[in-house]
């Protein structure tokens, strides 16, 4: 299980349209240590969602195709 700091910079990597939402999520989980009931199971589900979200950024990146030219363009000179 990811640690809070963990989780954080895991968010950093998740895709743009997540970070945001992610970041709200886990500061309304409050700060550990402050409520006798822990948001363990909140926690856990909230660092599955980034983790979906990191590899779905990660396999979109993965499928960008290389920029290729022809040699016989102009632009490629």
């Amino acid at each position: 299980m990811l640690t809070r700091y963990q989780l954080e910079n895991e968010i950093g990597h998740a895709m743009r349209a997540d970070r945001h939402r992610f970041r709200c999520q886990l500061h309304e989980l409050g700060e550990p240590g402050k409520d006798a009931k822990s948001p363990d199971g909140r926690l856990k589900r909230l660092a599955e969602a980034v983790r979906r979200s990191v590899a779905l950024r990660e396999t979109r990146r993965r499928g960008v195709p290389p920029i290729r030219y022809d040699d016989d363009l102009p632009v490629s000179a």
